[in-house]
């Protein structure tokens, strides 16, 4: 199974969602924590015009969670650099984007 949401459920910085933990307590692995365990991931959330001139991500609640046979290979963050900022200044996005790969049924 995988789950790529906007779960409005923080799983960085602590303390973690309960909402969160209930995945992770019933077998589901976060992907952003499995490949980038010492990486915050900030996904959430830029000022609501979205034109702030610095990035304010400040927590981790976009998500790719996989259970079962299903092992994670890259992942990303887009739209999360002052170098996306389209050229009016604007951020793409109030979120940056998760991007991940995974192999379902490698084992």
């Amino acid at each position: 199974m995988i789950i790529a949401m906007d779960s409005n459920a923080q799983a960085f910085p602590l303390p973690q969602d309960p909402t969160y933990m209930d995945f992770t307590s019933a077998g589901y692995s976060d992907v952003w924590s499995k490949l980038f365990p010492k990486r915050a991931g900030l996904t959430c959330c830029q000022d609501e015009a979205d034109n702030n001139p610095a990035s304010q991500l400040y927590q981790r609640i976009d998500l790719v969670l996989t259970h079962g046979d299903v092992t994670p290979w890259g992942a990303a963050l887009l739209g999360a650099d002052p170098r996306s900022r389209l050229a009016d200044g604007l951020w793409p996005s109030d979120h940056a984007a998760l991007v991940a790969g995974v192999v379902v049924g490698s084992n």
